[in-house]
């Protein structure tokens, strides 16, 4: 924390994730690695992630500006069932603020941006190549919302928009993979809140209200979903 009002951040990570019990059953064999099997050829894949945040207080609207630049590295990455395949690196950067009034009111809405660039070794042919980070991430991300607390109301609107990308499917449940471009789309959720007591309240709730249904991957549309729920808290 440098000052009263700025405060600097700098995080590192790395992560091992060691083959699965299904990787390390797989008995098939083919020319790339010889006539073992291909459990034999696995290794773990590690991912390393860096990132430098600053946030500053904005005093003068009661806000927060958030501001962080990450990048991360893959290696070793697990070809499914098959062996390692190579790495994958992602950049980007996320600006964002959030705050809330006197008088009840609060905002937030932020922007994330990522450029994934995958190197792996294995060809990506369409239908046997399942690793895709580089065409299967969204390169941008949008967040806004709103609140407002009255009385004992609470009002919420999220809204989300993201970018299009690549997602893969099967095809009559085979490890026959085929990609599909799902568009850039737009998600909105709404809540309504009625407190009784301080630990009494009454919700409702709506999610994907957009549509009816949403093409958000390749799988089952989202379908807009209604909610009511009671809550009491002791």
């Amino acid at each position: 924390k440098m000052t009263d009002v700025d405060t600097f951040r700098l995080l590192a990570g790395h992560g091992v994730q060691v083959p699965s019990l299904l990787d390390l059953s797989n008995l098939g064999t083919g020319a790339t690695v010889g006539a073992a099997p291909y459990a034999l050829y696995l290794k773990p894949s590690y991912q390393d992630n860096y990132e430098i945040g600053y946030d500053r207080k904005l005093n003068e609207i009661n806000s927060t500006l958030h501001l962080a630049v990450f990048h991360k590295v893959s290696t070793n990455l697990l070809q499914y069932a098959k062996l390692n395949s190579g790495s994958s690196i992602e950049t980007g950067f996320e600006l964002g603020l959030k705050g809330q009034s006197a008088s009840g009111l609060r905002w937030n809405g932020s922007y994330t941006y990522r450029s994934v660039s995958d190197h792996v070794a294995l060809a990506a042919n369409a239908g046997t190549n399942l690793i895709n980070f580089q065409q299967g991430t969204p390169k941008s991300k949008i967040v806004a919302g709103l609140g407002y607390n009255f009385s004992k109301f609470e009002i919420d609107l999220q809204g989300r928009w993201q970018s299009s990308y690549v997602d893969w499917y099967n095809i009559n449940y085979f490890m026959t993979t085929h990609p599909t471009t799902i568009g850039a789309y737009p998600v909105l959720d709404a809540r309504v809140a009625y407190n009784f007591t301080a630990g009494l309240s009454l919700a409702v709730s709506g999610t994907a209200l957009t549509e009816s249904k949403q093409i958000q991957t390749a799988g089952l549309p989202v379908e807009r979903r209604l909610y009511v729920t009671v809550a009491e808290s002791f």
